[in-house]
């Protein structure tokens, strides 16, 4: 099976939920954490990363917290999993040599998938996530 690690979804779903909030808005990780079922702990790690790659902003102090820092309509999907993830392949190949690269009859397949995989995180923004449409 193959499977983003939950970092990378709970990642995703942080910034839409900061992106759903009134702009400039400071929210505190515990109501990040309560909102979304994700440990405090867990949160941290992820919030970490995500003011790492520049997505949020942290404010310290009594009435401190976290707001996002990039623009929602813009940051897409591809983004924030790679920030918090990594790249995101689904065959090793991928993204290193093959020996058997040249000779290898199934590649092509690979390929193929992690384009059409690559191409759908690249098309949703942050904000898309906010206003689902019907498939």
């Amino acid at each position: 099976m193959i499977e983003l690690s939950t970092k990378g979804r709970y990642a995703t779903r942080i910034l839409a939920y900061l992106a759903a909030q009134a702009p400039g808005a400071v929210i505190r990780r515990q109501e990040i954490a309560e909102s979304q079922g994700i440990t405090l702990d867990y949160i941290e790690q992820i919030l970490v990363k995500l003011k790492a790659s520049g997505f949020v902003r942290s404010v310290r102090g009594a009435r401190g917290g976290y707001l996002l820092a990039c623009d929602p309509r813009t940051t897409t999907v591809a983004e924030v999993l790679r920030a918090v993830e990594g790249p995101i392949s689904l065959v090793p190949c991928e993204e290193t040599h093959c020996t058997r690269a040249a000779s290898c009859l199934t590649r092509p397949v690979w390929h193929e998938a992690a384009a059409a995989m690559h191409r759908v995180f690249e098309s949703y923004s942050i904000a898309d996530l906010l206003n689902p449409h019907p498939a």
